[in-house]
């Protein structure tokens, strides 16, 4: 879905024109696009763009390996920022 800083810059609305915030998620949210992704799948979210786990399983971001653990994130309230990202398991890894 496109990011709400981007649709703003689309629509010439300034960004401290708070009244429109409600109108531009409403709209954020109609021009979302579902996205099923498997196990072992690439996967990239567009410029411009963020992406959001709906899901009722959790998914963590990989934040690396400390002391032969996996280090991760709780990804499921977060917003996948544009990139190039890889679905392992439970774990998003992003990929550069």
């Amino acid at each position: 879905m496109p990011t709400i800083e981007h649709m703003r810059e689309l629509r010439g609305i300034d960004e401290f024109d708070e009244e429109m915030d409600d109108a531009l998620l409403v709209e954020q949210g109609y021009e979302g696009v579902p996205v099923e992704i498997e196990n072992g799948e690439y996967f990239q979210i567009p410029e411009n763009h963020i992406g959001r786990i709906i899901d009722e399983e959790e998914y963590y971001f990989f934040e690396g390996i400390m002391d032969d653990e996996i280090e991760k994130e709780l990804a499921n309230d977060c917003d996948l920022l544009e990139g190039n990202y890889l679905l392992e398991g439970d774990i998003i890894k992003a990929i550069d």
